[in-house]
């Protein structure tokens, strides 16, 4: 199953920097800490609005609480579904991107999670689509997905927040980083992604341009932003590397201590409130001396860290926020909280506040809000 070959090339890479032969020096992230113990083969990590932390786990999905006390969110090892990653939505559902088991065949999937644990379908895929890689969402609420076709070739597609089609950008298999590994906008709303093959690019005008690059060295992982812009870069041989908003190297390596071989996927964490903060998690595959395996989430050293992690997605998708005051999605009260707070401040989510995050949003202008308000 192509499950396991792909869990099994992890934990090869993880065995080969074990040899004291290969050298690693560490960088202003380290000494890396124990933040979750011993999981499965966490793939991809998603900060929650409340400083939890959500790990797309092969089968399941865990959930780990500010303390690091790890449990079970969703799905096992009967869900006959493969999660590979995961974002949280304004709504506060979760977004799950993997494959699931139809018949003899795995197909690729997007799930929906809410958190009461009911599980539906986002979007609809074909007999051809073998898996769903990668997963984000873009400032303005589009979810964008890295997908894996049977052919071999690899693209990744845009959706509106209710899982309808918008298009996509192709991903040569071997001359654009080959299959998509991660997804993540930058600051000023630009969309990168990593490749297993060698590369790290960005989308520009619709057409993947280079930003950086390990020539004869696979194992790009995870993005992540931090508020100006500087980005995060997971490598299983290089652990993590940090790279200016242009793209040149600042620290190679950030961090490689207790990575178990591999920086799979990068997620800074949020506070209480729903504030971002500056604390960079890294999932890893494959135990060391010092860290439990097969798998687990450490954390960055805090004083090495230069700034606050970029916010995945919108506060909330207009479609969402709309839908919320029509009875249909149910807003997370945090997310509640946020909206009102940025607009009438009046204690609760309503039409007036709604308003206020169009005109944030540049859908609504100031003049015409204004001529509404004036209307009896």
């Amino acid at each position: 199953m192509k499950h396991v070959r792909m869990a099994a090339s992890l934990l090869v890479a993880a065995a080969l920097l074990a040899d004291p032969a290969i050298a690693q020096t560490t960088g202003p992230g380290d000494p890396t800490t124990l933040y979750a113990p011993a999981l499965g083969l966490p793939l991809g990590i998603a900060a929650g609005r409340a400083g939890e932390l959500f790990v797309a786990d092969t089968f399941r999905i865990d959930r780990v609480d500010p303390t690091g006390s790890v449990t079970t969110y969703f799905g096992g090892p009967t869900s006959g579904s493969f999660f590979i990653d995961v974002v949280v939505e304004g709504s506060g559902d979760l977004l799950v991107a993997g494959s699931v088991l139809w018949g003899q065949a795995w197909q690729a999937s997007v799930d929906r999670i809410t958190p009461s644990g009911q599980r539906s379908q986002f979007t609809q895929f074909a007999a051809a689509d073998a898996d769903a890689r990668a997963i984000t969402i873009g400032p303005d609420g589009d979810v964008w997905v890295g997908v894996v076709i049977s052919s071999g070739a690899s693209e990744i597609r845009r959706y509106d927040p209710l899982g309808t089609f918008r298009g996509a950008v192709a991903v040569s298999p071997n001359g654009l980083g080959g299959v998509v590994v991660d997804l993540a906008f930058s600051p000023s709303g630009q969309l990168y992604y990593s490749g297993v093959n060698y590369a790290v690019y960005k989308i520009a005008s619709g057409t993947p341009q280079l930003v950086f690059e390990t020539p004869g060295l696979p194992g790009m992982g995870g993005l992540s932003f931090d508020k100006d812009g500087y980005l995060y870069v997971g490598h299983s041989f290089l652990g993590v590397v940090l790279l200016d908003p242009t793209g040149q190297v600042v620290s190679n390596p950030f961090a490689t201590t207790n990575l178990g071989g591999s920086a799979i996927n990068l997620a800074f964490l949020r506070a209480a409130n729903g504030d971002m903060t500056a604390r960079l998690l890294a999932a890893y595959q494959g135990g060391t001396p010092d860290q439990p395996g097969p798998g687990g989430i450490v954390e960055m050293n805090p004083a090495g860290m230069r700034a606050n992690g970029f916010r995945i997605g919108a506060i909330a998708s207009i479609a969402t926020a709309s839908a919320h005051l029509l009875g249909g999605l149910e807003l997370d009260p945090i997310v509640q909280q946020q909206l009102d707070a940025q607009g009438n401040n009046n204690g609760k989510y309503d039409v007036g506040d709604f308003r206020a995050y169009l005109r944030a949003n540049g859908q609504l202008s100031a003049t015409t809000a204004a001529v509404r308000r004036e209307r009896p």
